[in-house]
């Protein structure tokens, strides 16, 4: 309804003096008093639309403010409006998806890179450990003359 009445008004010099009466004649839709005075604090309160200066009995007065007609111009209407922040909310959900998976796999190849050069160096200090037996063991046997096959 919000976006039948933004384009109505829009369509009609921007102003109507009663909305129950807007919407029957354009749309065939029917809405009670209560209806109207909720669409009419949306609007107004959305900021697409003020209120009129003039009131005729139980109508109320409404003016497309300069939001509701940038609103229309950009976009068409109220419901291309929705539907396109509803798409970026959607696209700026996924980006965000995709920065935080970005994250965690560049966290993930830190972790994995810092565990190859634990390994790395523990291999390395096993291999020198071993390396330092081996010659002992030499020593050890070249003091008793005890010759190494080769």
């Amino acid at each position: 309804m919000l976006s039948l009445l933004i384009d109505d008004l829009y369509e009609d010099s921007g102003y109507c003096y009663n909305i129950i009466d807007l919407l029957k004649e354009k749309h065939n839709v029917e809405i009670s008093l209560s209806e109207c005075y909720k669409l009419y604090r949306n609007i107004v309160d959305l900021g697409f639309a003020k209120e009129g200066n003039v009131g005729r009995g139980p109508h109320l007065c409404i003016m497309l403010s300069e939001k509701g007609r940038e609103l229309v111009l950009e976009y068409g209407s109220y419901d291309n409006f929705l539907n396109s922040k509803r798409s970026k909310a959607i696209k700026q959900d996924k980006e965000s998806r995709l920065r935080n998976n970005e994250i965690k796999i560049k966290i993930v190849h830190i972790i994995v890179t810092i565990i190859i050069s634990i390994a790395t160096i523990a291999i390395s200090i096993y291999a020198i450990l071993q390396n330092d037996k081996i010659e002992k063991l030499e020593e050890l046997l070249h003091k008793n003359n005890i010759e190494i096959p080769e």
